[in-house]
């Protein structure tokens, strides 16, 4: 997605939108899968960026701010529940690691689809500039450690490629995951309607 960019489908909900201008993974998914994290760097036309903007996926407020498994993270919860791209409806949960700045968000803290709502960075466990990042499907349970090595993850965690629509971000590193985007039927719907209206305008 793209700076301060806003998307709805035709149910009126706000679609869930990947987060960066540019996606770059450079971890995908830890301890085999059992945990759905990713880690990505920020990334621009040149090359990597530190500190780089993220922008909330959706209409979001805080609900954690503190540590996790020894690193600083903020966990986000939709306002209302939101469109996944795999076609599912609910509330969302997008839990963002080492950001330099946590200390500035708030339990309580709104930002709307499109707002710088974190960066990455390199505070906590960390080997460079980056973001460690989950998504949870409905509201926020806290987190919990699923295996005996590794580290914690939402209790709702949800597997990103089924949750964000990467529309108008463009992709240098996948991760090997397949990604999709929203479709547009929402402006094809609204281009037939004026059309039909404007024949039947004709022929009245």
């Amino acid at each position: 997605m793209k700076a301060y960019q806003k998307m709805r489908g035709n149910n009126g909900l706000e679609n869930l939108l990947f987060p960066f201008e540019y996606m770059y993974v450079t971890q995908g998914e830890h301890n085999n899968g059992v945990r759905y994290a990713m880690d990505f760097s920020g990334w621009g036309e040149n090359g990597k960026i530190k500190k780089c903007p993220m922008y909330a996926p959706c209409t979001c407020k805080v609900v954690f701010v503190g540590s996790n498994d020894n690193n600083p993270v903020v966990c986000w919860e939709s306002v209302e529940k939101v469109n996944f791209i795999d076609g599912s409806i609910d509330y969302a949960c997008i839990s963002v690691g080492h950001d330099d700045n946590y200390k500035d968000y708030k339990v309580g803290q709104i930002v709307e689809q499109g707002q710088v709502f974190a960066h990455t960075g390199n505070t906590g466990l960390s080997t460079g500039d980056h973001t460690h990042m989950i998504v949870g499907k409905g509201k926020y349970e806290g987190y919990y450690h699923p295996t005996t090595e590794g580290g914690n993850t939402l209790k709702n965690q949800y597997h990103m490629y089924n949750a964000y629509g990467v529309n108008d971000t463009i992709i240098v590193r996948d991760g090997g995951y397949t990604w999709n985007s929203f479709s547009n039927e929402e402006k094809k719907l609204n281009i037939r309607q004026f059309s039909l209206y404007n024949c039947f305008r004709w022929w009245t």
